[in-house]
């Protein structure tokens, strides 16, 4: 595996509507492996993650399915 041999590896993927903690939690259960975790992972909205302070207290418009506004609220959007 990957890990085993010392590669450094990530997880990127145009998905999103979750969180990168849930991401990783399917990822480790399809692929069997409890060490996935969310640093691990880039989905396509985690670059919102560093306009949160920027916006705070600031109207933005939110798009996406049902977890997007708790994506939202995972990076410290006011929402």
């Amino acid at each position: 595996s990957l890990r085993e041999a010392g590669v450094p590896y990530s997880f990127m993927t145009n998905g999103g509507g979750v969180t990168e903690a849930q991401k990783a939690a399917q990822l480790a259960v399809l692929l069997d492996d409890d060490s996935i975790n969310e640093s691990r992972m880039l989905l396509s909205h985690t670059p919102m993650r560093a306009l949160a302070e920027r916006y705070r207290g600031k109207r933005v418009v939110l798009v996406g399915g049902a977890e997007t506004v708790a994506v939202a609220e995972s990076y410290g959007f006011d929402v």
